[in-house]
């Protein structure tokens, strides 16, 4: 090749040794200020309404399709790399697709969503303390524990960031926009998803630095041009462990935030799920509350908090219900988790009357996970009658302070549980507090069953 054709190219060395100083230097930069917590609060408006960027149409549309342009590339790199063996007029998208291919496997998949994600241990903004989360903070790189918190690095902003690849791609006369293009998607991807509170201001440029380094790493696999005898019976084992290592790096880490409840207009973000109540507006138009509530919960997988309410206000068309559930998991292609609502009909499983609000809700898994855990926190009324059966075989089910005063009855207690102060045996396995109506009645089945005390 021409010395002036090798002139044309970017340095991949000089490239890759300058992304590595500009991970060291954000690195740096994040531990010795505030920054990340600082950019956080910006975003972050309490418990009504914590990230009202989830609510931004912009940021949503990224969040649902930003991934999809560096999948498509990839994908087509891998389709022009195996043209490239059909005749000579693909030859040369030979090392061009090779390049493209590896660097989504390698950059948004294997470093983001399986090492960085499944080790690091890196609570997201909503997980955190100071931002209606129960995690400490972590700066980046201070080791966490391995599944709590998915937020290093950004997989969504290492997606944005991998059209860096374009700017090893393009010629010299187009490099700049290539590499404009690139700042513009990977700067808008970063800005959601700090607003949405999924990441902090690290994750997202910490990823584009790594992204950056790994595309200036790989970039010599451009101009290289395997012979086709390299793919032959004997490399085809080669092949097949790469298929496999590309099925496994494109497993997606899947987070999800769901809030089942009836709010009133306005209140909450758009993945609130609603729960239809059949109560009959009023003449000032405020639907009435139930007059009892029953609950059917069946959660395999995570941890699951219980709490009495006070009622809400009398001029909120709210149900006195509501559930929170954070999911999070490393799976691979095709594996989903869901967890779903059904108000049950009047007297139905729990023979119930007119004025009962029945729901149930069930979490499923499907497909091979790798790594899972969830965490949901169900809120139940205080001031109405409440018969729940809960199941939590995969976690801790922890039941919050009772209402004070309530007639309470315990079901389905393990011999090695013991029950709160002030209750007595009520025939097999039920434990009775006395008090006043209206009864509260829990079934309980879990791994450990705990009892917040008042």
């Amino acid at each position: 090749m021409s010395l002036a054709a090798r002139a044309g190219r970017p340095s991949a060395q000089a490239a890759f040794t300058g992304g590595l100083l500009l991970i060291a230097a954000l690195t740096l930069l994040f531990w010795l200020t505030d920054l990340d917590r600082q950019t956080a609060g910006l975003f972050y408006r309490g418990f009504d309404q914590p990230w009202p960027g989830r609510r931004w149409a912009w940021s949503e549309w990224l969040y649902d399709w930003g991934q999809l342009p560096a999948d498509l590339a990839g994908a087509l790199g891998w389709a022009a790399f195996a043209l490239s063996f059909k005749g000579k007029r693909w030859r040369a998208w030979r090392g061009p697709g090779l390049y493209l291919g590896i660097l989504l496997l390698l950059g948004p998949g294997l470093l983001s969503n399986v090492l960085a994600k499944g080790l690091a241990g890196r609570p997201r903004p909503v997980d955190t303390l100071g931002f209606g989360g129960i995690w400490e903070f972590h700066r980046p790189f201070e080791p966490g524990i391995p599944g709590r918190g998915a937020s290093f690095i950004s997989g969504h902003a290492s997606n944005a960031w991998y059209f860096f690849s374009l700017y090893f791609l393009a010629g010299p006369k187009s490099r700049v926009r290539a590499l404009l293009l690139c700042l513009a998607f990977g700067a808008a991807m970063s800005l959601a998803r700090v607003a949405q509170g999924a990441h902090w201001l690290s994750d997202t440029l910490l990823a584009g630095a790594a992204l950056w380094t790994l595309a200036a790493g790989l970039s010599p696999l451009i101009h290289w041009e395997a012979p086709a005898a390299f793919f032959r019976r004997p490399a085809l084992l080669r092949a097949l462990a790469g298929v496999l290592l590309g099925w496994l790096c494109v497993g997606r880490l899947v987070y999800d935030e769901r809030h089942f409840a009836r709010p009133a207009a306005g209140d909450w973000p758009p993945t609130t799920r609603d729960l239809p109540w059949a109560g009959t507006p009023d003449a000032s138009g405020r639907t009435p509350q139930p007059s009892e509530v029953a609950v059917d919960l069946s959660m395999p997988v995570g941890d699951l908090d219980v709490a009495f309410d006070p009622p809400a206000p009398a001029s909120v068309n709210s149900l006195p219900l509501s559930l929170d559930e954070t999911f999070e998991g490393q799976g691979l292609p095709l594996a989903r988790e869901r967890m779903d609502a059904q108000v049950l009909p009047t007297g139905g499983q729990f023979a119930t009357g007119p004025g009962t609000l029945a729901v149930r809700f069930s979490q499923e898994l499907h497909g091979v996970w790798l790594a899972d855990s969830a965490r949901a926190r169900l809120g139940l009324p205080a001031g109405l009658p409440v018969d729940a059966r809960l199941h939590a075989e995969g976690g801790d089910l922890t039941i919050g302070p009772f209402p004070a005063g309530r007639r309470v009855l315990l079901s389905g207690l393990r011999a090695d549980t013991p029950p709160p102060q002030g209750f007595h045996p009520f025939g097999d396995r039920d434990w009775l507090r006395d008090g006043q109506p209206p009864l509260i009645s829990l079934d309980l089945s879990a791994s450990r069953v705990r009892f917040s005390e008042p």
